[in-house]
């Protein structure tokens, strides 16, 4: 559901009676690795004009303080992703007679990084109302502050084979290593060492995200100590888990095993 500043049920409706214009609501982008796809962003005006407006647009790489209007706190998100892999234009048109205009957002589906940002802003301008958006009426009470920024939450998808490497080591992660071949034996991923801790326990490393072609491939993890991950000091393990294409969903799991020696072999086939 888009929150414009069109949205009004009051002929004492704020929006309709002074010159605000707004993002549409923030969204997710998915993105396959290594393809493009362009986003189609709106801005929406309260107002019609009798002649073209051009908003100038910024992508914001600094955070901004949190704000507060009608209290509701501006959105102080900024742009995480590498500016080498997206594009925005300088600036979009609301033609004459019109209350929204849309503008191209190009994105590349490489090294962008899961979940990363793209925050964009409209310039202030003399007689527009750009630092915080407003939606609702004043006479129904429901005015509602929108964030003066649009924010996209980038995130790459899988068309091959999505595959997650969970870690969780215990007390002594510096003697946990791993390494990942593909049916070539040549090293694709690898892991290690980790942190030793104070205490026993299980430390889960972060998520491993793979997105690999159909073929062989190889899991094999060490012990530099020969006792394992699970062999008194923490129960430690590995896990090797399909995914879905957006790595939210797990699949059926390949291998989990914390209790070996010197180390321990998967070999598995995907798909």
């Amino acid at each position: 559901m888009v929150s414009s500043c069109e949205d009004k049920s009051s002929s004492d409706d704020v929006i309709g009676s002074q010159n605000f214009v707004s993002f549409e609501n923030n969204s997710t982008v998915l993105v396959v690795g290594g393809e493009t796809v362009v986003k189609q962003a709106k801005v929406y005006a309260s107002q019609v004009s009798s002649v073209d407006r051009v908003l100038e647009l910024d992508v914001i790489t600094a955070p901004i303080s949190a704000a507060t209007v009608v209290g509701v706190p501006t959105n102080p998100t900024t742009t995480t992703a590498n500016p080498s892999y997206y594009s925005v234009p300088a600036s979009v048109t609301i033609p004459a007679g019109s209350k929204e205009a849309s503008f191209p957002i190009e994105i590349q589906g490489f090294d962008i990084g899961t979940g990363r940002t793209i925050a964009i802003e409209i310039k202030p301008q003399p007689g527009l109302i750009v630092a915080s958006s407003l939606s609702g009426s004043l006479a129904n009470n429901n005015l509602t502050a929108n964030s003066k920024r649009l924010v996209l939450k980038i995130k790459e998808i899988c068309d091959k084979n999505p595959l997650r490497i969970q870690i969780a080591t215990d007390r002594y992660g510096s003697e946990t290593t791993w390494e990942l071949y593909d049916g070539d034996f040549a090293v694709i991923a690898s892991g290690g060492p980790y942190t030793d801790q104070a205490a026993s326990g299980v430390y889960l490393k972060p998520n491993i995200d793979l997105c690999l072609p159909s073929g062989s491939y190889t899991f094999v993890v060490y012990d530099e100590y020969s006792d394992g991950m699970n062999s008194g000091y923490g129960a430690g393990y590995y896990r090797l888990v399909n995914m879905n294409s957006d790595f939210t969903v797990e699949g059926t799991q390949i291998a989990k095993n914390g209790t070996f020696g010197a180390n321990d072999v998967v070999e598995f086939t995907l798909p």
